[in-house]
């Protein structure tokens, strides 16, 4: 255990330092001790639920025993409920019920109707949707009041991500979701190859209908770093869990036409209409989406690690931001 121990607490002190850093260029509520309290702690399940032996440790201690699951599951909500005692945000009754039923639903509808081990069925996927849906429709970022570029989205975020996975891969224990931090060769190899097939498509694709225009612009290598990392730790990684880790996962083991080929376009598809919602929202934007998650997905499927296609994800918005800004609306 003590490897794994020590590679969350690394990765743990080195995100929690560069969101000290961030905070620290921004100004405001966000270089506060008590926020980067909140920023480490919310890093800890981030990180520890990638590693199976802490996951093994935590099935252990649940035993499908509905409460103990529960009362592990409220352990989630420590960070968001420090931000709002440390005034970033005002809790009601009702919003903490709000908090409490979002994480005891999940956990108990898939303890009594959806058995551990089982084939997927469509109770997960209704517990999926109710896990996506309010981060979806940014319903708890009024929760929570931070300053600069919407850091209440990064906490909503990472809060159903980290629910969703202990969810399915604790309480459902769900095979093949993927989440593991440990990179091998294959995953850079698997998804650059996945990056160069969408950027020989989605490139001419993007310009041609004229959704991004051809604009390089560079911030600095410090600025770029900090944001690679927030797109990689904080969209990336976490749409990557939903769509791929366990929309797609799940679809695989329940449509058998077409093998998971079939699973492969549908999340796609599903994965491109989730990008209408979100600026600017038309038809190329959820095409170019769906173009998009056919390459994170073959990298998933190749692979079986997360990290492959969030790689490929991450780099696809970086390029975009760095090099291809979004044309006319």
């Amino acid at each position: 255990m003590r490897q794994p121990l020590q590679v969350i607490g690394g990765l743990t002190i080195a995100l929690t330092g560069a969101a000290g850093y961030y905070g620290y260029r921004k100004g405001g509520d966000l270089f506060n001790l008590w926020i980067l309290l909140a920023f480490a702690l919310l890093m800890i399940p981030y990180f520890a639920l990638g590693f199976d032996r802490v996951v093994d440790l935590l099935r252990a201690q649940g035993r499908s025993n509905r409460v103990r699951l529960t009362m592990m599951g409220f352990l989630l909500l420590v960070p968001g409920l420090i931000v709002l005692f440390s005034e970033g945000g005002h809790l009601t009754l009702r919003r903490f019920a709000a908090l409490a039923l979002y994480i005891a639903v999940p956990i108990l509808v898939l303890a009594k109707w959806s058995p551990a081990g089982s084939r997927p069925s469509w109770v997960d996927l209704v517990v999926l949707l109710l896990l996506w849906l309010p981060v979806e429709l940014q319903y708890f970022e009024r929760f929570w009041n931070l300053s600069t570029v919407n850091p209440s989205y990064v906490l909503a975020k990472t809060l159903g991500m980290e629910l969703a996975l202990f969810c399915f891969v604790v309480v459902r224990r769900l095979d093949g979701v993927g989440y593991r931090f440990r990179l091998s060769g294959e995953d850079l190899t698997v998804g650059s190859i996945a990056l160069v097939a969408f950027l020989i498509v989605g490139v001419p694709a993007a310009l041609g209908t004229g959704f991004v225009v051809f604009e390089p612009h560079w911030a600095g290598p410090g600025k770029w770093l900090l944001s690679s990392l927030g797109i990689f730790f904080f969209i990336a990684l976490p749409e990557e869990v939903l769509f791929r880790g366990l929309i797609f996962n799940m679809l695989q083991r329940m449509i058998k036409v077409g093998g998971p080929y079939t699973a492969l376009v549908l999340s796609s598809v599903i994965f491109g209409l989730s990008h209408l919602n979100n600026p600017p929202a038309d038809w190329r934007y959820a095409v170019l989406a769906t173009l998009a998650g056919l390459c994170y997905g073959w990298a998933y499927l190749r692979t079986g690690s997360l990290l492959a296609s969030s790689f490929t994800h991450a780099m696809v918005d970086i390029i975009g931001r760095t090099v291809f800004p979004h044309g006319s609306p």
